[in-house]
């Protein structure tokens, strides 16, 4: 057996091995494990060991087809790792697994896979499957072979790059190997591996052993428990938290009484099917814009704020609907105004002849309208139009009269919720996943504790807003199947859902109030308003604003002392110390500090030169490091120069864009490969992808390009 020595510790009785073992090894390690380590969970029982699968892929040219084959797979298997070259090894690993272990369709070992719909565009064919869940085309969660093997996707789990997961291994260290392999280089199945390309592979098997053991020992030491994504760690909290009150025994007297409460709250919050296509159209993520005045312009000492953990701390502190909708007709500017100051509003509107009273920022989304008739845009924003139809909320509304004017408008579809303060239970869960945030941070012995809070966390928001309406996709003799959603089905199930918590709208306004917060700062700076993303504005001349920060920072306090009295909440909870002693007020614009120079050129799309000099790039699609050190090279670490070549046409070549092309190939593929080496060898594939190295060039969209040009004849 080959050895090689990548960093790895040991712990307790549980030992990453270094070593790498053959094919022929499977019996002997599976010999040494027990048979019976098995746990129950729901309805199904499972091998209570960690298991992991990884292939190493190489991608060329046939005749001008694409083609994708495996050359090297590791397989760990509890602390172990063997590396085969062949898919007809890794089947009889597999059924020796299931025989060992006696799986079944009720019996199952875990193999996780880091990037699952990867992998299983080159397995899909290769097994018989006994049931396939997938939340997209390509998309796979989980994959249950006929024999027993449930493969799971450990990047959805932990959301995280597997140098990431690396890095965060708190127990069983393991150094992901970055870098090692040349990918430009064509290998097959007899390729000789040298030990640093072995170790590569060897890592990347013990990172996830040693990820999903750390899972095992957090879950209960329950393989089971282990949830499929990011988001079902926070699901099974909140879930325990509202339903039952956070008791841990749901049998509990007080817990069926909390359960009781809030399985009546939910069964009134129902949507039926035109109530929910109307929340979809209504519903907006993150608003992420630049001021087109000074796209392309190199401005000096830029400040930046940012607000304290933005969607947390709006949910908390702002009214929800808690009701089902109600559809109401207007029948004056007095009946509009009421309901706009007094519930939660959604309703479809049509403006005729509207127009920008400013030209720093458009707010209305052109991809969110569906009606536009001679419509100017400002990137993707709306400047002007002679007839715009769109959703909003009540919250949308409000900003828009604002920043438009317009002849006239019709409104359809007016529909009403009760609004009020979210669960209390809810705000609890949030509250201490905030306090556990903050508190964690940087405490020694403490950081798998942090780093839970902290995902959960960012996960409240995303949770609330989980589309009800799943394609289902499934898989008959071995060819994939999208069927089309049955909405109505859909909705009757989540509306009699007895375990539902959350309301699909509480969604929609979430994000609706943290744009309302966004854009009264943006309104107030005006034309010094440069740059905003979601939860941060950027802005010049800060003296002249600073007090304005401070003062909304003033009212967020006084906000979160109204709310919290007012629902019995621990006033403390929302303003937390980390370990040094620094308050962290949730919902507060945070000051990040000041770049030297900034140049944007729209959204997700600028550079800065920071306090320290150093140079930063952030570019949608492109990897910051290794762009921002293609024009370091390029320009000679010329500062001009680079600042200069930040525009429009900007060309990025490959190898410096951290992009690939994904191609999935669903054909099947053969021939024969002569590697760089030299050998040769036959590969059969039956289902494929192919990767390949992507360049990248900076374009505008015409109708922006036109806008900027022309940019002062649109001003009202």
């Amino acid at each position: 057996m080959n050895k090689v020595t990548p960093q790895a510790i040991n712990s307790n009785n549980y030992v990453l091995d270094t070593h790498i073992y053959k094919v022929s090894d499977i019996d002997t390690i599976l010999n040494e494990l027990n048979k019976n380590n098995i746990v129950r969970y729901k309805k199904e029982t499972y091998i209570n060991y960690p298991f992991s699968f990884d292939i190493e892929t190489t991608s060329f040219y046939e005749k001008e087809e694409k083609r994708g084959i495996m050359y090297a797979f590791v397989v760990g298997i509890n602390n172990k790792c063997i590396i085969g070259r062949t898919w007809e090894e890794f089947i009889k690993i597999c059924n020796k697994i299931s025989d060992y272990f006696l799986l079944s369709d009720t019996q199952h070992v875990l193999m996780y896979v880091h990037n699952l719909q990867f992998e299983f565009q080159f397995l899909r064919k290769r097994f018989e499957w006994f049931s396939i869940f997938a939340t997209d085309t390509h998309e796979p969660l989980k994959a249950i072979t006929k024999n027993g093997i449930e493969f799971r996707c450990s990047y959805r789990l932990s959301g995280y790059k597997l140098e990431k997961v690396a890095e965060n291994l708190q127990k069983y260290k393991v150094k992901k190997m970055v870098g090692d392999l040349d990918y430009s280089l064509l290998r097959n199945s007899k390729t000789p591996l040298s030990d640093k390309e072995l170790g590569y592979i060897l890592n990347d098997g013990l990172v996830v052993l040693a990820y999903i053991k750390e899972e095992i020992e957090q879950h209960n030491n329950n393989i089971g428990k282990i949830e499929l994504t990011k988001t079902g760690k926070v699901r099974t909290l909140c879930k325990s938290n509202c339903l039952f009150g956070g008791y841990r025994n749901h049998k509990n007297e007080n817990a069926q009484k909390n359960y009781q409460a809030y399985r009546n709250f939910m069964n009134s919050l129902t949507l039926d099917a035109e109530e929910y296509k109307q929340l979809k159209r209504v519903f907006q993520g993150g608003f992420t814009h630049a001021n087109s005045n000074y796209v392309r312009k190199i401005v000096k000492d830029v400040h930046s704020y940012d607000f304290s953990s933005a969607y947390p701390s709006v949910l908390l502190l702002n009214k929800y609907p808690l009701s089902a909708p109600k559809k109401v007709k207007i029948n004056s500017d007095e009946d509009l105004l009421k309901y706009l100051n007094y519930y939660c509003c959604m309703f479809d509107i049509i403006f005729t002849n509207i127009k920008s009273k400013v030209n720093f920022e458009h707010y209305i989304s052109i991809s969110k309208c569906w009606k536009i008739k001679n419509v100017v845009s400002d990137n993707g924003r709306l400047v002007k139009g002679d007839v715009v139809g769109t959703s909003l909320t009540e919250q949308d509304f409000f900003i828009i009269k604002e920043m438009y004017t317009w002849d006239s408008i019709e409104i359809y579809n007016f529909r009403v919720f009760k609004r009020g303060y979210l669960p209390k239970n809810f705000l609890n869960t949030i509250l201490v996943l905030y306090a556990k945030k903050n508190q964690l941070k940087n405490v020694e012995g403490k950081e798998v504790e942090y780093l839970n809070a902290k995902e959960n966390l960012n996960s409240l928001y995303g949770m609330c807003v989980t589309d009800i309406n799943h394609a289902d996709i499934e898989y008959k003799d071995n060819e994939r199947i999208v069927n089309e959603s049955d909405l109505e089905k859909n909705l009757d199930k989540y509306n009699n859902d007895k375990f539902r918590y959350l309301y699909f709208a509480w969604g929609v306004w979430c994000t609706a109030y943290n744009r309302c917060n966004l854009f009264k700062a943006i309104l107030h700076l005006k034309d010094d308003y440069i740059y905003s993303d979601t939860d941060s504005v950027k802005f010049k001349n800060y003296e002249e604003h600073v007090n304005r920060f401070n003062n909304y920072n003033e009212s967020i306090k006084k906000r979160i002392k109204f709310v919290s009295e007012k629902l019995d909440l621990n006033i403390n909870m929302f303003s937390p110390k980390t370990i040094e002693g620094k308050v962290k007020t949730i919902g507060l614009f945070d000051y990040e500090g000041k770049y030297l120079k900034f140049k944007t050129l729209g959204a997700k799309r600028y550079l800065v030169k920071k306090e320290n000099n150093e140079l930063v790039l952030t570019t949608s699609g492109l990897a910051k490091n290794t762009t921002i050190k293609f024009l370091m090279e390029k320009f000679n670490n010329n500062e001009r120069k680079i600042f200069s070549s930040f525009d429009n046409g900007l060309y990025v070549p490959k190898g410096y864009t951290g992009k690939l092309i994904h191609t999935y190939i669903e054909n099947e593929t053969e021939g024969t490969l002569v590697d760089y080496l030299g050998n040769e060898d036959n590969y059969k594939e039956l289902s494929s992808v192919h990767l390949e190295d992507s360049d990248y060039t900076l374009d505008f969209a015409k109708e922006f390009i036109k806008y900027l040009m022309n940019i002062k004849d649109y001003l009202v």
